[in-house]
């Protein structure tokens, strides 16, 4: 009866060795008991590498058994328990840490329950097994309740807050409430705790989180924040982080040559840093990269942007998250280049990461840019057009933004120019400045199709696109916005203004005249000419 409960308390199944380790016999009496085990039909044996494993026959067997088992004997049997795998596993302990969880949760030892459930969760989490990850973190989050307050539990609950809002953050996306909840209860405890680096981590979780939740402003803090404690302690690693962070917030204020330079001083503090060094995040240099290469892009750079964005790409990377994020960053970039076949492509690759690792979040918007890609063929456009509708989901990234943007100018082109609009306003409530550049060109471009005379309207509108990206120096969206403008003042018959106005953008560039933007740029002023 004694070895059943012992059994019972191991599990459904279970190793000759572990049996060994904890019950206190000799191997002929343990052989002889199992065998009568056996005989009677409580257990039986099973085929298995290396050791003997014993499954129970009935699961009614084992619940009887283990609640036959006085609570107190019951607690100390786990620890004993959880005593003997750490023996018999020594060398290779994080197979086991799951079953750790589970026998030191059962004990009195809770401390050693909850730092196995969140290194159980840490594994899953580096496997990519998300849901496993939740699940092993929110078990060490439930253990460290019931221990006693003070600062000690606070600093163990630091790290299991701010992996578990990384899993919802990457099975969710930067909306994730989760993740919210998750990282502001990381930063609450580590500012309690005073531990630089846990401060630093959850303050760098917080900015991530921040402009889906909190909106620009309070991104804006966090990011100030990290750049002032990263130089504050003289850390190049929370620097080249910060500065990654720090300069796609200037981005989405429209500072983009602030945020050029932020950037690049990331980019010089990362490289000087040894190839080995662990980040807070994921490694800088693949986000600063991507963020870069469409910084470039706005800033009338297209050859250095996808030299840049290629670079991003042909990083290492053994994160798929990390990895749908550079190829869903890559298909931005090339959308704006409006290379077709790249974007299916990277949509293509993202896509099927982001499906079987359930990426929700990046599933739409990368889906959302394939829609846009196949509603550019003509034969296509129907299929497009409703691929990009049914994955617009609620996420604020940039990206998604630019998507639904897009998705106002496609209804435009259906003839649903009312409902185009619509998204576009709502867009460009919200927008930086030079996104903003681009929701006025696209406004003024579904005005004259809904209606043709309306052309003072529209030359309005486009007028303040190319002064909104002239002003914030978005070059890119400035030629466009000057291309359509001088286009409608050609049908006016203003061709000599049309010119000028066109001329003196074009006239800046200085590379990336194959793409598609500067090739139209190029034939209307040929046909103005």
């Amino acid at each position: 009866k004694d070895l059943l409960q012992t059994l019972a308390a191991i599990g459904k199944e279970f190793p000759l060795s572990l049996v060994r380790a904890v019950v206190g016999t000799s191997a002929d009496e343990l052989g002889r008991m199992l065998d009568d085990l056996q005989l009677a039909e409580f257990i039986y044996e099973q085929p298995a590498v290396g050791d003997i494993e014993y499954t129970f026959k009935h699961a009614l067997t084992l619940e009887v058994a283990y609640g036959s088992v006085l609570t107190d004997l019951r607690k100390l049997l786990h620890e004993k328990l959880g005593q003997a795998l750490e023996g018999l596993y020594r060398d290779n302990l994080e197979e086991h840490f799951n079953e750790l969880a589970y026998h030191y949760g059962r004990s009195p030892n809770l401390a050693k329950a909850a730092r196995y459930a969140r290194m159980a969760g840490q594994r899953a989490y580096f496997r990519s097994h998300y849901p496993d990850a939740v699940r092993y973190l929110m078990q060490a989050e439930e253990i460290l309740s019931k221990l006693p307050e003070g600062l000690e539990r606070d600093r163990q609950e630091v790290p299991v807050q701010l992996l578990l809002g990384q899993c919802q953050f990457t099975r969710e996306g930067a909306a994730s409430l989760g993740a919210q909840k998750a990282w502001g209860r990381a930063l609450e405890l580590a500012e309690r705790v005073g531990d630089p680096a846990s401060i630093f981590r959850a303050l760098l979780c917080m900015r991530v989180s921040a402009h889906a939740s909190s909106g620009a402003r309070q991104a804006h803090d966090y990011s100030q924040r990290l750049i002032q404690m990263a130089e504050r302690l003289n850390d190049p690693v929370m620097l080249s982080e910060a500065c990654s962070w720090h300069g796609l917030t200037l981005m989405g204020a429209g500072d983009l040559t602030g945020a050029e330079s932020v950037i690049e001083r990331g980019l010089v503090v990362r490289d000087q840093l040894p190839a080995n060094v662990r980040f807070y995040f994921d490694d800088p240099r693949r986000r600063a990269q991507t963020t870069l290469a469409r910084l470039l892009w706005l800033l009338g750079f297209a050859e250095k942007a996808v030299n840049c964005c290629e670079q991003a790409l042909a990083l290492p990377s053994l994160n798929p998250f990390e990895m749908t994020e550079t190829l869903l960053n890559a298909a931005g970039l090339n959308r704006c280049v409006r290379n077709l076949q790249r974007i299916r492509d990277l949509t293509d690759e993202t896509i099927k990461f982001s499906t079987q690792y359930g990426f929700s979040s990046n599933l739409e918007r990368a889906a959302a840019i394939h829609g846009w890609a196949l509603a550019q063929s003509e034969d296509q456009f129907e299929q497009g057009l409703s691929e990009m509708s049914r994955n617009q989901g609620t996420v604020t990234t940039m990206l998604a933004e630019e998507n639904r943007l897009y998705l106002g100018e496609l209804y435009g082109c259906a003839g649903k120019t009312d409902e185009g609009l619509r998204i576009i306003d709502q867009v460009a409530a919200t927008s930086p400045l030079w996104l903003l550049s681009e929701a006025y060109r696209l406004k003024a471009e579904l005005l004259l199709t809904r209606d043709p005379s309306a052309t003072e309207e529209a030359e309005s509108w486009l007028k303040r696109a190319v002064a909104g990206a002239r002003d914030c120096g978005a070059k890119s969206y400035q030629l466009r916005a000057a291309t359509s403008l001088a286009r409608l003042l050609a049908k006016q018959g203003k061709r000599d203004e049309a010119r000028v106005a066109l001329a003196e953008i074009y006239g800046w560039f200085t590379e990336g005249f194959d793409t598609a933007d500067l090739k139209d740029a190029k034939s209307l002023l040929d046909q103005l000419s």
